[in-house]
């Protein structure tokens, strides 16, 4: 990410039951940011974002 431009990341590696407090922790640095790009699905049990985009390599899955 950080060779695509971006100005700050935090590479947060945290077993299950530490990711929401991980999470807490990391998020406080990017106060005021305009936007945040984390990579992961797992957040989204703690996180409601305003955009999700999954990726997926099977071409059955593709939704046109």
């Amino acid at each position: 990410m950080k060779r695509a431009g971006a100005k700050k990341v935090i590479w947060l590696r945290a077993k299950e039951e530490g990711l929401k407090e991980g999470l807490k922790k990391v998020l406080k640095n990017f106060r005021g940011s305009e936007g945040i790009v984390i990579e992961g699905t797992s957040v989204l049990k703690y996180l409601k974002p305003d955009l999700r985009i999954f990726v997926d390599s099977d071409p059955k899955n593709v939704v046109a």
